[in-house]
């Protein structure tokens, strides 16, 4: 998983989040990675899915993410829904220390879209 990020953000490590497309392949992904961060002693504040196809908002995601007190995101999905989801945490002023995502996000969508709200991922 991503060790690397408890060492450079211990405080975040008991206060993760997990947000993945509603799909099944994406949700066993989230899943092992939810496995795999708890076998670090991790914690888990919040999990939850997305419609595959993206949601015409993302606030109620960001809200949900800044009232558990998320401070750490594990995403799992493709590069657009992410920065929208990023759009909307600026618009809410909320930052997570990180967001880990997968290799697909190494797509200039993500930054085209995202632009300055892109941050910490």
């Amino acid at each position: 998983m991503a060790p690397g990020l408890g060492k450079k953000f211990p405080e975040s490590t008991q206060h993760v989040g997990v947000l993945t497309g509603a799909l099944p392949t994406t949700a066993k992904i989230a899943n092992n990675d939810r496995e795999a961060i708890e076998s670090l002693g991790w914690k888990v504040v919040y999990s939850d899915l997305y419609p595959a196809a993206g949601t015409a908002t993302w606030t109620p995601y960001v809200q949900a993410l800044k009232d558990k007190g998320v401070r750490g995101l594990i995403w799992v999905g493709e590069p657009e829904s992410l920065a929208k989801l990023e759009l909307a945490m600026a618009a809410l002023d909320y930052d997570v220390d990180w967001i880990r995502a997968p290799p697909n996000h190494n797509d200039q969508t993500l930054i085209d879209v995202a632009g300055p709200a892109l941050r910490n991922t």
